[in-house]
């Protein structure tokens, strides 16, 4: 942490004008402090303010990080001076690089419990309606019990399982399609309306499916159509919402609001199953459909953007003016590849998962058992990740959850069924980690203001990669007979990702209010 002492204006070479307004401040501050008033800190250039509620100590902390931030900026200047030729910064380099990582310290400090506190009393309503509502959407409740329906769609339209995987290939494809689309809607519209059409189309969709599935082509078709227009009552909108209210504690409440989904997963299939047994396949479509209509209240209730980010001026929106090239960033694409990477690594051993439990000697019952503890670990690594991401680097996190899959994946090669326990809780926990760390990364390095768009596209490819993943595993079964080769190459692909992940720059810290930058100030 870095000492007022080490915060002089002589250090930090601040212009005599500026100089002479800190002093101004300064005395303006220590007045407010005698009469108990809160406090504003600014930086030296006036750009903007970090607030302090009375606190002696946060005062000083505060003043602390904004000294700090003048620390990284003329850090960036003067890499950015170097970079076009402006000047030989070799004298300084070793010099600004420490003041960076020192300053690096101050702003990226451990939140306090007043923070938790403020950000929960002003989000929480936000937080909770953002969890029911990515839990009824069609993350939550279209692909979780789509399997449900096999049997009796089998009997009755004669849909067999290659024809229901084709049905799933193509809804995530649709998803995967529309999800970018669904981003630009969101950061033009905000998060209520294009949530609430997604809510709507899905309640229609499944309406559609119990009265209209005929033949195995409506059925397929239906599962299409329902999956694009309901992209938009995915985590996207609700993603963007928490990103906006949380921003010390924002890693622990976009994990809070992605259990919504393992939630749904555990309570709608077993409460369907008996539906559809007790008044068969359609009634149970129909019920699905009430089930999406009533996301609409928790929606249209609780979740909404802040009104500071419904300001005009972009730095209440949480960018600047350059964010919505995000697709010239080379951070943009290298952020994409290590995702993509690491689906194509893992989403195969998810799905896969049984038939390789199988055959390694595991009975179907003990099997199908071990795979439920792959839904418990989602939904505790999505919380653990959460806090992580708050509290270290997060491209470091998403390194570590890469090795843990690479351990379970080695543990299950090595040591066959005895390793099955720790290779199910090494996948969950990449399973939970990874839509957490795409909006919590992309928040970070990109701002609000493009947010939507951002996720949008990564996201996608996060689909379609996860898609590709299971296909070349199931290939390479068929070629060799044994799943022993496919568990070495999903750790080479994983260690790949890892390297991808390392290779991310540093991002704007939590709680400073300043517009996302790509710097390298953290490494």
């Amino acid at each position: 942490m870095v000492r007022e002492s080490e915060c002089r204006d002589d250090d930090l070479r601040i212009p005599p004008a500026h100089r002479a307004r800190g002093a101004h401040e300064e005395s303006a501050r220590r007045d407010d402090h005698r009469l108990g008033h809160g406090v504003e800190s600014r930086l030296p250039d006036g750009r903007f303010g970090l607030h302090c509620r009375a606190a002696r100590n946060r005062d000083r902390r505060f003043r602390a990080a904004a000294h700090a931030l003048h620390e990284i900026r003329r850090y960036r200047a003067h890499r950015d001076a170097r970079r076009s030729g402006a000047f030989d910064l070799r004298r300084h380099r070793s010099e600004d690089r420490a003041r960076a990582s020192a300053a690096w310290r101050v702003v990226t400090a451990p939140a306090s419990r007043g923070d938790f506190v403020r950000e929960l009393r002003d989000g929480g309503g936000v937080l909770l309606g953002s969890l029911l509502g990515v839990g009824v959407g069609v993350s939550g409740l279209l692909f979780y019990t789509s399997g449900i329906f096999v049997a009796d769609l089998a009997k009755t339209i004669g849909l067999t399982r290659t024809q229901f995987g084709l049905a799933s290939l193509c809804a995530t494809t649709a998803v995967a399609i529309a999800n970018p689309l669904v981003g630009w809607l969101v950061d033009r519209f905000g998060v209520r309306r294009p949530a609430a059409f997604g809510l709507v189309s899905l309640a229609i969709g499944f309406f559609a499916l119990g009265a209209l599935t005929e033949s195995v082509a409506a059925y397929v078709a239906l599962q299409t159509v329902t999956a694009f227009f309901a992209a938009a009552s995915g985590p996207i909108a609700y993603n963007k919402a928490i990103s906006a209210w949380f921003e010390r504690h924002r890693g622990a409440a976009l994990g809070i609001t992605m259990t919504g989904i393992g939630l749904a997963a555990a309570i709608v299939p077993p409460l369907l199953a008996r539906t559809i047994a007790g008044h068969g396949w359609r009634t149970g479509y129909y019920v699905l459909g009430a089930v999406a209509l009533v996301g609409l209240v928790p929606l249209l209730a609780l979740v909404r953007l802040p009104p500071s980010y419904r300001s005009s001026s972009p730095a209440a929106a949480g960018g600047d003016p350059a964010v919505p090239d995000f697709h010239r960033s080379s951070v943009f694409w290298m952020l994409m590849a290590a995702f993509t990477t690491l689906a194509v690594g893992f989403a195969g051993l998810l799905q896969h998962f049984v038939p390789m439990l199988t055959d390694l000697g595991v009975e179907p019952v003990r099997a199908g058992s071990l795979a439920g503890v792959i839904g418990v670990a989602v939904i505790v690594s999505r919380i653990v990740v959460g806090l992580l991401v708050d509290r270290f680097f997060a491209p470091r996190v998403a390194v570590g959850t890469c090795l843990l899959c690479i351990a379970g994946c080695a543990v299950l090669l090595v040591y066959g069924a005895p390793g099955a326990v720790f290779a199910a809780i090494a996948l969950g926990a990449a399973m939970g980690a990874e839509i957490d760390l795409i909006g919590f990364l992309v928040a970070r390095y990109f701002g609000l203001r493009a947010f939507g768009r951002a996720y949008g596209w990564q996201y996608a490819a996060f689909i379609v990669a996860g898609g590709v993943s299971p296909l070349w595993m199931g290939i390479l079964f068929d070629r060799t007979g044994t799943y022993r080769s496919s568990l070495p190459a999903c750790m080479v692909i994983l260690s790949f990702a890892a390297l991808l992940f390392l290779r991310l720059p540093g991002y704007a810290p939590a709680g400073t209010g300043v517009a996302p930058a790509l710097h390298r100030a953290r490494r």
